[in-house]
């Protein structure tokens, strides 16, 4: 049986299941760092709300479930993108991949892509990099954690 895989934009109702899965993808995150107090992990459901009102939400689904999420945002000419996320059992396939390349679609009037991942996150690291994003800074939160942003011009 094949899968069938489909992108596209996420409705309030899909929220619940998208925070539930984001919660479960920065457990990993979480681990690496020793903590459990990022803001994805401690994110509420009314915050998610907040965000949805202010970002472009996209879910990756496989057949019924969603697998993936993206969300993004457009500002002084500057796309921010945050939260991209893949199921555990279905990362390495290419679906972030996709995910980002779908994101930044919508706001191709933007002149710049801007992203952040935490400094042990090397597959995402790797991921933004093919995906042609730069290193632009590195913010310390804690001195077990650092943020890296990158961008990429359009």
């Amino acid at each position: 049986m094949t899968e069938a895989i489909k992108i596209d934009v996420a409705t309030r109702e899909d929220l619940s299941e998208i925070l539930k899965l984001q919660k479960t993808c920065y457990k990993e995150v979480g681990e690496r760092y020793n903590t459990t107090d990022i803001p994805p992990l401690a994110q509420s459901y009314e915050s998610i709300l907040q965000d949805y009102a202010k970002n472009l939400f996209l879910k990756l689904k496989i057949n019924d479930s969603i697998i993936g999420s993206v969300r993004a945002f457009e500002k002084n000419n500057i796309c921010y993108i945050g939260r991209l996320i893949v199921h555990p059992e279905y990362q390495n396939k290419g679906y972030g991949k996709q995910l980002l390349k779908t994101i930044e679609q919508p706001f191709n009037s933007c002149s710049v892509y801007e992203l952040f991942t935490g400094h042990k996150d090397e597959k995402n690291l790797g991921l933004y990099q093919h995906m042609g994003y730069s290193r632009i800074k590195t913010e310390t939160i804690t001195e077990n954690q650092s943020l890296i942003y990158l961008q990429k011009r359009n």
